[in-house]
């Protein structure tokens, strides 16, 4: 802190001493000290260039999280020197980077208009952020449209930089076929026919190798990859587990231990340790791995009653420090939490010095990073469970659900745990559970899982109906809520009453035009179960125009063609599907 000062004390005028200083005040949590520094510049700033001081502001304000007063005063940044090219970078930035697209278009359409004449390197620039801001309205129609405009910039310049291919790349990216995953190959390739690929591109070109089957490739990338960086634990972690997945054991075993060595014992290493041990038929020894590491890794803190009645008491305000203090006090007599009695510690302090906003600050900082921590070691129970799940050991998964169950503060977690028990066949059980989290978890989650439930090959005619009623109590209470009734238009799929999913398909469809889920199967009833090909083609267009040509909507549109006769059409579909994806079923019309 005091070198920090010292810094201004040297150059008061200038702005980055005084930034470094909000930097630092913002990540030791002394925000408020953090607002008097930049209360402070805008009097000792430099006067010239005329937006020194708001950009400077624009910048701490950033810094503090405050979107809307950096937005006011980067406005004003540009409007004190509009024609200066870097700043409207910046502010074109700023206004991407926190949704802000209108506004950040005024500048990039300033940035790439001729009369401005802005230097070559900003015009790219803005054009590839362009391109980004359409690509992120999230529909299939909106990367084309992005594509093209990269691809339109391109040719009028004619030549294709390696900036102007990453752009591309990262549109590509949000799309997740295989014919996808090509593309990015071939333009990593043309990346690497110009400059060296860095080493995360090398990374990703190695994944997607991988991903689109081509096996030897990825090896051959990843030998050269780890040839020079095979410091990196997550190049090291990866190539361990793909060489389990693709050569077995003795391969991967080297790369495991390498990756101990870099990381230590991890989350990410303790999950290579189980899967090579299931690798080699250790099963025990590798729920024993998992077990032992999460035991050792288990943070300290408030039981989840205690922690509960300290978020309430906090989240009232000051008022209820006092009380807020002593409930902390109780839980510190009984730990063995040495920071929980530093923190007590300094909190009687700063109340002893009549200080009762420091207090609050140190108690509620000190409860966010406990219920941080307990959160990460929640996650890293459920994502035990999964991979045991995924490993073949489903029974021994069910201990690490519970515990997350017990641990975590969300009482989503019981739908992890429902749809635990659903893939072991425990389906009553499930409901059981689903039912109970009336009032404590969103309904339409609540009977998402429930449907998810119905649907599996165990569950019996009494568990659907369970489901319907519950359903259809969920749905009276809330008929206008459109997800209550896509999962109520699923149950109806599923037990046959076509007529019914149907018709409110078609009313979720009249609030929600773009629900891609509502029209592909609207289509398809309307094509396999009502004989009106016609009516659903416009339909099946419409979900690919806005989600793309995925596997499950190339599949519906096939049985539309094939409804309309036109085999040809249906088979193209059908060869088209099957090659984005290898999904078994798409094989079997």
């Amino acid at each position: 802190e005091e070198p920090l000062k010292q810094a201004i004390e040297a150059a008061p005028e200038a702005a980055t001493p005084w930034l470094a200083l909000v930097t630092y005040y913002v990540r030791v949590g002394r925000s408020r000290e953090a607002e008097q520094v930049l209360n402070e510049a805008v009097a000792r700033l430099a006067a010239d260039p005329p937006h020194l001081v708001p950009l400077t502001l624009a910048r701490g304000y950033e810094l503090l999280d405050d979107n809307d007063r950096a937005a006011k005063e980067y406005r004003r940044a540009v409007a004190a020197s509009p024609d200066d090219v870097g700043l409207r970078i910046l502010a074109a930035d700023f206004f991407t980077r926190t949704g802000q697209f209108e506004k950040a278009g005024e500048h990039l359409r300033w940035l790439t208009d001729p009369d401005h004449a802005a230097p070559e390197f900003a015009v790219r620039w803005a054009q590839r952020r362009q391109a980004m801001i359409v690509a992120a309205g999230g529909a299939y129609n909106d990367t084309l449209r992005a594509l093209q405009l990269l691809r339109e910039a391109r040719s009028r310049r004619g030549h294709v930089t390696p900036d102007d291919l990453r752009a591309e790349a990262a549109i590509l990216a949000k799309r997740n076929t295989r014919r996808d995953k090509l593309d990015r190959i071939r333009i990593y390739q043309q990346i690497a026919e110009q400059q060296p690929l860095e080493p995360d591109e090398q990374f990703t070109l190695a994944r997607l190798y991988e991903e689109t089957g081509d096996w030897e490739q990825a090896r051959e990338q990843m030998t050269a990859l780890l040839r020079e960086y095979g410091d990196r634990v997550l190049y090291v972690a990866w190539w361990a587990e793909a060489l389990l997945r693709h050569e077995g054991p003795d391969e991967a075993e080297l790369w495991v231990e390498r990756a101990r060595a870099l990381d230590g014992e991890t989350l990410t290493t303790t999950f290579l340790t189980a899967r090579l041990l299931v690798a080699r038929g250790r099963k025990t020894e590798a729920v024993t791995a998992l077990r032992d590491f999460l035991n050792r890794q288990q943070p300290l803190g408030p039981d989840p009653a205690t922690r509960e009645q300290l978020r309430k008491l906090l989240l009232a305000g000051e008022e209820q420090l006092p009380r807020a203090v002593h409930v902390f006090g109780e839980y510190v007599k009984t730990t063995k939490d040495a920071n929980a009695r530093r923190v007590l510690a300094a909190v009687q302090e700063r109340l002893a010095e009549s200080n009762p906003d420091a207090a609050y600050s140190q108690l509620r900082r000190f409860m966010e990073s406990t219920d941080l921590a307990i959160g990460v070691h929640a996650d890293r129970l459920r994502e035990s469970g999964r991979l045991l799940e995924e490993l073949g050991l489903a029974d021994q998964a069910e201990q690490f659900y519970r515990r997350y169950v017990e641990v975590s503060v969300r009482p989503e977690a019981h739908l992890e745990m429902a749809a635990y028990l659903g893939r072991q066949g425990r389906i009553a059980e499930a409901l059981d559970l689903c039912e109970s989290l009336d009032g404590r978890v969103p309904q339409d989650r609540i009977a998402g899982m429930m449907v998810s439930l119905a649907r599996r090959d165990a569950a019996t005619e009494a568990d659907r109906k369970r489901v319907e009623t519950h359903l259809a109590e969920a749905v009276r209470s809330a008929p206008d809520d459109s997800r209550l009734l896509m999962h109520l238009a699923a149950l109806r799929d599923l037990q046959g009453d076509y007529d019914e999913a149907a018709r409110l398909f078609q009313a979720i469809l009249q609030t929600d035009s773009r629900n891609v889920q509502a029209l592909n199967n609207l289509a398809w009833l309307l094509a396999v179960h009502f004989g009106k090909p016609h009516e659903a083609l416009p339909l099946i267009e419409r979900a690919i125009e806005i989600a793309g040509p995925q596997p499950v909507l190339l599949d519906t549109r096939a049985e539309v063609h094939l409804a309309l006769n036109d085999v040809q059409q249906a088979v193209d579909d059908l060869l088209e599907a099957t090659a984005q994806m290898d999904v078994p079923e798409f094989r079997l019309h």
